[in-house]
């Protein structure tokens, strides 16, 4: 993926095959990988795989990746848990043409669409899935402290559709089904 960002499509991110992200903020004069960058995280990893630009503002994108927390460098270590192996999506946000970006509200959630407003900056429709949708992982063992901790986690694979009014910092439900 290459898309264009900012009022003049200054700005230009790629992903790569390897799902890393670049950033080019000079017409595409000279590039630098971001992928680091996008999660503060210190123990975070991701894999970038899509990338939504915003209709209302060109500035705005949103970033559907694959994110590893090891917790192995936070302190955890259990030679049994594979969670370092394990990776679950989240969404990023940029409000500034991929210069910074921000966790969108909530805990992961496998992002199924993004539709923006095709005039109202902040607001979009979103579906993800959420609960337990990944029984074999499960099974096995691989979850993150970070997903044990997650409230959703035994309860049933549902389908939501979402409404965000502030580009992803708060949401609304609109629909659920399985």
């Amino acid at each position: 993926d290459i898309v264009y960002l900012g009022k003049r499509h200054e700005c230009l991110l790629l992903t790569t095959k390897k799902q890393r992200l670049y950033s080019s903020c000079d017409s595409g004069q000279s590039w630098r990988e971001i992928t680091n960058q996008v999660d503060s995280t210190p123990s975070a990893h991701i894999r970038a795989e899509k990338i939504i630009v915003n209709a209302a503002d060109k500035s705005v994108a949103v970033l559907q990746v694959q994110r590893q927390v090891d917790d192995r460098s936070a302190g955890v270590i259990d030679p049994a848990a594979k969670s370092a192996n394990s990776w679950h999506p989240y969404i990023f946000i940029t409000e500034d043409s991929g210069r910074s970006w921000r966790k969108a509200w909530g805990r992961h959630h496998g992002l199924h669409s993004w539709v923006a407003h095709p005039s109202r900056r902040s607001w979009a429709l979103v579906s993800w899935w959420n609960g337990a949708c990944n029984k074999a992982e499960k099974a096995e063992g691989t979850e993150s402290k970070e997903e044990s901790e997650d409230p959703d986690k035994e309860k049933p694979c549902m389908h939501r559709l979402m409404l965000t009014t502030d580009l992803g910092k708060t949401f609304l439900q609109i629909a659920q089904y399985v």
